[in-house]
């Protein structure tokens, strides 16, 4: 807690890790998790005491920032509810929590030290921050615009938008491949012991928080000016991906070499399947190094794209795992139905139609249309 405090000095952004972090807490330590969802609760009520007197203004500044403030607390009260008939028991971790609190609060104390700049000579400043009014004014970033939430309910179409803006981040950083191979940890949660399943849950329930929920709160515009603004304040969640695709790398590489014979035909033909997204990660690189940056794929299209390639790599596995089967089958002698062998041809059959289709989708889109320069 102490470096997250840190974090919160480095970059405003990451203080909405914290609820990630309290999902992480109450899957190990549900006890404590329990106490961190009641000062949730607390905090919730006591902002909307707030609110109702006029003490604060800051849940006015947009509707949807109301909204997920309420759902927010909802949340917590909800989640320590459960967790309180869980345990059986409340408030008995409250000395853990307080302590947890104050150490976040040591870390958040270098703050105090742009004051104490401020007062040197020649005095280094920001917002004036030497006076009581200029050090709350950095704090809360007043020299930039109120925050105005993308409102997910009322316009889900302009969300799925940034969505694939998120998506396409993510590619530009990486690759198409290696998205896929992030999703791959995922797919062994089932067989992983309970520190292991923490850990990933904590790394999946931190990044929809500084991932999904900062892109709702920061509510980027598709144009290419601010998508390139926007870009740096998810660094933090790409390297959560980062992780996954090392995790990803590994357990496919491991579970490969432990099960050659039952996963060989699944190996081959997704890698085979795989070379798709590959050569268009290579189209990507090519037009954003010779053809500035005209992209192979609108972020209207990135989410699209995304579904799928997903679907077409499930529905190959899928076809590989039945032909496996059915000529395992096969060669022990044992009666084989021919309900296999046709989920078989029917799953490659789906397979290929998708990809089929999808390059006849992308061959639409030409390199040199207008507004490309060499």
């Amino acid at each position: 807690m102490f470096f997250f405090g840190i974090c919160a000095t480095i970059h405003q952004t990451l203080l909405v890790a914290a609820m990630g972090i309290e999902v992480a807490v109450a899957y190990v330590e549900p006890k404590l998790g329990r106490d961190l969802f009641l000062s949730n609760s607390l905090v919730y009520l006591l902002g909307l005491i707030g609110k109702a007197t006029q003490f604060t203004t800051m849940l006015n500044t947009a509707p949807m920032l109301l909204t997920l403030y309420h759902l927010v607390g909802v949340g917590s009260i909800v989640a320590c509810f459960s967790l309180a008939v869980q345990t059986k028991s409340l408030g008995t971790e409250w000395k853990a929590g307080m302590v947890m609190g104050l150490v976040w609060l040591a870390g958040a104390a270098f703050y105090f030290y742009e004051p104490i700049a401020g007062m040197t000579v020649p005095p280094m400043q920001w917002g004036y921050p030497r006076t009581v009014e200029g050090f709350f004014h950095a704090l809360s970033r007043g020299q930039y615009e109120k925050a105005n939430p993308s409102d997910v309910f009322n316009n889900p179409g302009h969300f799925l938008l940034q969505v694939g803006m998120l998506i396409s981040d993510i590619v530009h950083e990486y690759n198409w491949v290696c998205l896929f191979i992030a999703l791959a940890p995922l797919l062994f949660y089932s067989k992983m012991q309970k520190r292991e399943r923490s850990w990933l849950l904590a790394l999946v329930a931190v990044y929809f928080c500084i991932g999904g929920l900062l892109l709702i709160l920061m509510n980027p515009s598709p144009d290419k000016q601010s998508a390139d603004l926007s870009r740096v304040f998810f660094t933090s969640s790409h390297a959560l991906i980062a992780i996954m695709i090392g995790y990803g790398f590994a357990l496919t590489a491991a579970y490969i070499a432990t099960h050659y014979q039952r996963s060989r035909t699944v190996g081959v033909m997704l890698g085979l399947v795989a070379l798709v997204p590959a050569l268009v990660a290579f189209y990507n690189g090519v037009s954003d190094t010779f053809y500035g940056g005209l992209g192979f794929v609108p972020y209207q299209f990135v989410l699209l794209l995304f579904a799928l390639l997903a679907g077409a790599l499930v529905l190959t596995a899928l076809a590989a795992r039945t032909i496996f089967r059915f000529s395992d089958a096969a060669e022990k002698g044992l009666p084989s139905s021919s309900s296999k062998a046709g989920q078989a041809r029917t799953g490659g059959f789906c397979s290929c139609w998708l990809w089929g289709h999808w390059c006849w989708w992308g061959s639409r889109w030409k390199l040199f249309s207008a507004g490309a320069t060499v």
